[in-house]
């Protein structure tokens, strides 16, 4: 226990177990760097039955997101789209004008659940939060994208169609840290608290966002009572600077 304390921030040495370090969470992420072979058998037993617990419990909620067609990510997407429309107008407008569609954009979002977009450490602390709200990767994550996509507006918006297929490939977060992804589950939080009890804003008035008739969309009473009501709450969590998506969030309100 005294020898894991001191080397909490150093590889451990080659004779150590993981019987001899006692548990703490802050241990996972050291043994993701370790060889294997260092943990014993119970331990790589319980392992596996938590891997199999998780996995269990992911596929459970999304589990038509794989079947034949993929309707469930067909509908996370949609929902992804119809959130873009109420939160940044001006980024669905540019991304279509573009001839991007949205479904090309978080299509290996949903299937792959980020872990092509974020580093190993800023998956974890998202699946965590996902494994633990209720019915987390059918309801929670679609918000989780949509704040994703709004974090990186300001850039978007003013690239044209080669830019954004380059950049959507291979987006600068491969040094998120736990913070970062914080600040995303917490703008996630806010869309949640303005749309989730209120499912009819989300309804697409157009099959274009530029055609949209709506142009002027403002937030509506119910908008305003959910974003008061949890918007202090959700700023708490938020260690710097508000995104754009959130700052527009504000100004609708």
């Amino acid at each position: 226990t005294t020898n894991s304390k001191k080397n909490k921030n150093t590889a451990p040495p080659t004779n150590m177990t993981a019987d001899d370090l006692e548990y703490d969470p802050s241990i996972d992420a050291l043994l993701l760097q370790c060889d294997g072979t260092i943990l014993s058998t119970q331990t790589l037993h319980q392992i596996a039955a938590d891997t199999y617990w998780c996995l269990a419990k992911i596929l459970d909620s999304i589990y038509d997101h794989y079947t034949h067609q993929q309707p469930g990510l067909l509908r996370a997407s949609a929902q992804i789209q119809n959130l873009l429309r109420r939160v940044d107008l001006d980024l669905g407008r540019h991304l279509e004008n573009q001839g991007i569609q949205t479904l090309q954009i978080t299509f290996r979002w949903i299937n792959c659940l980020l872990t092509r977009e974020l580093p190993i450490p800023a998956i974890i602390r998202l699946w965590d939060t996902c494994i633990a709200e209720d019915q987390g990767f059918a309801k929670f994550f679609p918000y989780i994208c949509a704040a994703f996509l709004c974090h990186f507006s300001d850039t978007l918006r003013y690239m044209n169609t080669e830019n954004l297929h380059l950049f959507l490939t291979n987006l600068p977060t491969h040094e998120w840290k736990h913070k970062d992804v914080d600040t995303l589950l917490s703008e996630a939080f806010i869309l949640t608290s303005l749309f989730q009890d209120s499912p009819s804003h989300l309804a697409p008035s157009s099959t274009s966002l530029n055609q949209d008739k709506d142009d002027n969309y403002n937030v509506t009473d119910d908008d305003e009572r959910f974003f008061l009501h949890h918007h202090d709450q959700a700023q708490d969590n938020i260690k710097h600077e508000p995104t754009l998506m959130t700052t527009k969030l504000q100004d609708k309100s």
